[in-house]
């Protein structure tokens, strides 16, 4: 995954004109971790990513760089071509994610951190 995530959390807590310390507040994390996803450090936890996107009211998939408009039955039939292109897209960002926090938990030594790997593990498969 590429650096879009921390850029789009820091276009859109700027927007807001809020400090990274009001947003870490807000949605109830240290603003150290509010530095770290804006500069491409870490990503935040993937229970996360709904908070920070309601937050922003948007998508989680706006959130991580996705722009994906969904039209109306009437307007647009999604061909199989289309939905499988969406799916496989999707699917590869779920991957690059999960290998981000499985290099993120490599480095904490920690029992939860044991727990985050295994958990890792179990998603790459049921998405390969």
């Amino acid at each position: 995954m590429n650096d879009q995530l921390g850029i789009n959390i820091k276009t859109l807590r700027k927007r807001k004109h809020l400090t990274q310390e009001q947003f870490a507040e807000r949605i109830g994390v240290s603003s150290q971790a509010v530095s770290k996803w804006e500069t491409g450090v870490c990503y935040p936890d993937i229970s996360l990513l709904p908070v920070i996107a309601q937050f922003f009211d948007i998508t989680i998939d706006e959130l991580l760089g996705f722009d994906i408009e969904i039209k109306n039955h009437n307007s647009e039939q999604m061909t199989y071509d289309k939905m499988q292109t969406r799916l496989l897209l999707h699917g590869n960002a779920m991957m690059s994610y999960l290998e981000c926090l499985e290099k993120s938990a490599q480095d904490d030594k920690s029992a939860s951190a044991d727990d985050t790997k295994k958990k890792i593990k179990l998603l790459k498969k049921i998405l390969s």
